[in-house]
């Protein structure tokens, strides 16, 4: 049995899609999640996340409940319907409560509140990319 390329797994590379409008943010969570062996697609807005959805193939997608273009249910809803099988990560600024209110009734892995350390969502991805079946 041959190892699995680095970064990845025999069904292809550990693939997040990151989704949230600070930029910088981005940058700070790939530096803590690459060195973990997960590579991280950034995109800024809800559409530049649509567009990469289907060019990445990502394994899990995190996205930032808050986007310029985008919020809330709105946001949620277009993410799942374009990848109903990719578990969704959910980070948002709002207390857990309010935004499961924001998506309600829309199949999510879970919710991060923000602030959310570079290890916290690290770990969080690898417990979804270890009960996915993708």
């Amino acid at each position: 049995m041959t190892a699995p390329p680095a970064g990845g797994t025999p069904s292809g590379p550990r693939r997040v899609l990151l989704v949230e409008d600070d930029a910088s943010l981005i940058d700070a969570y790939r530096m803590v999640l690459e060195p973990r062996g997960l590579e991280v697609v950034g995109a800024n807005t809800a559409s530049e996340a649509l567009a990469r959805l289907e060019e990445a193939r990502p394994k899990a997608i995190v996205a930032d409940l808050r986007l310029p273009d985008a919020h809330g249910p709105e946001l949620l809803l277009a993410l799942r319907k374009a990848a109903p099988e990719i578990p969704l990560l959910v980070l948002t600024g709002r207390e857990p409560d309010r935004a499961r209110d924001a998506g309600d009734e829309i199949d999510v892995a879970g919710y991060m509140t923000k602030p959310v350390s570079g290890a916290e969502l690290a770990e969080r991805i690898e417990e979804l990319l270890r009960s996915s079946p993708g």
